[in-house]
Formats: C-alpha cells, structure tokens, sequence
C-alpha cells in the first residue's frame, strides 16, 4: 500500500501506510507541493502521524497530525470509515496522538502547501562549543514565535566514522529558503568542523541524513523546562556516558546521540486552532524543551549494555530536572523507550478521551489483546 497521489481540486495529498517519507516528498514534487512529514526520509508513515508527528514545519503548521484532513480507517468489525472534522469526527482527534487503539489506518488525507526549497543543513562544532550552543537553543526556543518558518536541532554525539571525539552536530532550517536567516545569526558565528547548509528540497533534506537501518537502537525521551541547566547537564552526562562505553563495547561499534529541539507553545496553538489533538502540550504554559538520547550497536548484546546505560542515564537526567524544578511530565510518543508509557502523560481529559473512542470503535478490544502495534490505552491506569 505504497500509493501517494495529489489532488489538484481539494489540494489534499493522499498517502498510504506503506511509502517512507522521502518517497512521499519526492513524488508530491511532481505537484509542486508538500506536507508536514518526518526528517528522516526513512521514517515510516501510519505511526509518525498517530503518534504526533514533529517536522521543521511545526513552528508555521503545528504537528504533522494537525495536518490530516481524513482518516481512512478499517475497524475492528471490518467496517470501513472516513474520519474526518465532520463525520466520525471523535475518532479524527483521537488518532491525532492517540496511536494504535481503534482501527487500521489505510489512508492518510493531508493538507498540502506549496514546495519551497529549504535553506538548511548539518553544522558540526568541537564539543568545547556545547554551552554556547546550549545557550543558542534556548534563546531560539523562546523566540521561535517571530520566526515560526525555522526549525533548530542541537546534538552531543560520539559517531566514531565521522570523528573520534564528541562533537555537537545542529540542524538548523529556513522552511522559506531564506539564505543565511536572522534567527540563525549568532548560531552561524560558531566556528565548525562541518558545515552541510544550502538551499535544497524537503525531500533532498530528508534523505541526506539518514539513520542507519541495520543496527541494534536504543531510544529515550524526556522534556524540559526552557532553561540551559538541563542541555548543560545532559551534555556533560554525555561525555561521561560515552567515556563509559568505550570500556565496554569497541569504539567502533557504537553510536549515541543526546539531542535538543524546542517545543514552544506556539506548536501547541497551532494544534488548538486546527480542532485539537491527543497530545495535551495545549496544557504546558511554557515553552519547552524535547530530550531524545538515543544508543546503536552492533549486537544483541552490546544492545543490552546500551540498554542499561540510557536507562540509568534517563532516570538520572530526570531526577535532576525534578529537583530544579525543570521537569515537564509529557512523553513524546515517537521517541519514547517502551517503558516510558508516553499515553500516560497526555493527561486525565485525553486519556479519557482515548479510552471512550477505543470503546466505541472497537468493543471487543481486539486492537487491545490481538493486535500488537502502537501504544495502548489498556496499559495506562484508570
């Protein structure tokens, strides 16, 4: 179910479950047209979009699921529905987050824009640059409202093929293509060992930069408070961590990113104003901060050894942020590691929410028992 096709008359992209992202862009651009869809053109489509669906256009458009018009859906019965903002409109919010609970999404229906080429890439500084960039982060964070087309990534990250020390790789993105954009000015006066920005399309981007398809991946995610104590923190723990990890799996069996991106309040807006999604960011008052750390080996084996590492590394992390006062309780769904239950933290009202849709949708809880994808709303306590 690969079939991507565009509308010309109600200007909606139609995409099915079965493309990767960077196939999707790079067939809307016959049409001149885009979507708000993953940055890494590997990333599947069913779950980044029930699961939220964060992308460099988030600041101008809110989360990728903001952005589906209709969900084509097979229930539980075999009955198939179109959900959209005027039929079956309570099972449209609830798949905007709310994962894998109420049916089989066979098509997605997604608002397009025209397709502009991006201004953006990868720069890579000397970890002695990390509390300089933490600080641009922040200052981006809190201004992302004036320069809702940009998007900033910050990343303290050991990757043995590119370099033997820790660097702190940053994406940053003009989703208007404006050369040498202001919000990037102070970002852009760092010196670095990298630097990979230029004009290019969305689908270009997409696949320039590539996760690795073939390791062992191990993921975490937090939030945070907009404050530079937490990315300050976190980098030094990275630096121990990788320390660590050179003692227990060889140096060129392993990768670890520990990444910064914003989640101002402004994306949250977005999503309010397009009928409202499962997420509850509409809830957190202050511009944030989302954490993903993220380990690759080679082996089952080393696989554990990460394993144990970022859970204790999570754990730690997060005790710090609570005892500054720096913790926001909301999960990320598409990051999280399967213990984190990312359901739980969208709050009292969605959960419900979550739970009286599955009922009605599927009351023989098939999607609950029978049907392992996605994230449960049977799993999260009443």
């Amino acid at each position: 179910m690969t079939n991507v096709t565009y509308d010309i008359h109600s200007q909606l992209a139609s995409i099915q479950p079965g493309p990767r992202w960077g196939d999707v862009y790079l067939e809307l651009l016959k049409y001149d047209v885009c979507v708000t869809g993953g940055r890494d053109g590997n990333v599947g489509i069913g779950g980044f979009l029930t699961g939220g669906g964060n992308s460099y256009y988030a600041g101008l458009r809110g989360f990728a699921c903001d952005n589906v018009a209709n969900f084509e859906v097979v229930l539980a019965n075999g009955d198939i529905v179109n959900a959209n903002a005027t039929s079956h409109s309570d099972l449209w919010t609830a798949l905007k987050g709310g994962s894998g609970n109420f049916g089989i999404v066979t098509r997605f229906d997604m608002y397009t824009f025209p397709a502009k080429d991006l201004w953006g890439g990868i720069r890579a500084a000397a970890r002695s640059e990390g509390d300089e960039l933490a600080q641009t982060m922040v200052d981006f964070t809190n201004d992302n409202n004036k320069n809702p087309e940009d998007a900033y990534i910050i990343n303290y990250t050991f990757n043995p093929s590119s370099s033997s020390d820790i660097l702190v790789a940053h994406v940053i993105v003009d989703t208007n293509g404006v050369v040498n954009a202001s919000a990037f000015d102070k970002i852009q006066k760092i010196s670095v060992v990298v630097d990979d920005v230029k004009k290019r399309t969305m689908e270009n981007m997409a696949d320039s930069y590539l996760l690795p398809s073939d390791q062992q991946q191990v993921w975490f995610s937090l939030t945070f408070k907009n404050d530079i104590r937490v990315i300050k923190k976190a980098g030094e723990m990275h630096d121990e961590l990788v320390d660590e990890l050179k003692g227990l799996i060889p140096a060129g069996n392993f990768t670890t990113q520990c990444l910064f991106q914003p989640i101002p309040t402004l994306f949250a807006e977005h999503s309010v104003q397009r009928g409202g999604n499962m997420l509850g960011l509409d809830k957190v008052k202050e511009n944030a901060l989302l954490w993903l750390i993220t380990g690759a080996t080679e082996t089952p084996e080393q696989q554990t050894i990460m394993q144990n590492k970022l859970t204790a590394f999570s754990a730690t992390l997060e005790k710090f942020a609570e005892s500054n006062g720096l913790h926001v309780n909301w999960r990320y769904l598409n990051y999280v590691d399967k213990t984190q239950n990312p359901l739980k933290s969208y709050g009292p009202d969605n959960i419900n929410f979550i739970r009286k849709v599955a009922a009605k949708y599927d009351p023989s809880g098939m999607f609950q028992m029978k049907v392992v994808s996605g994230w449960k709303i049977s799993n999260v306590d009443a």
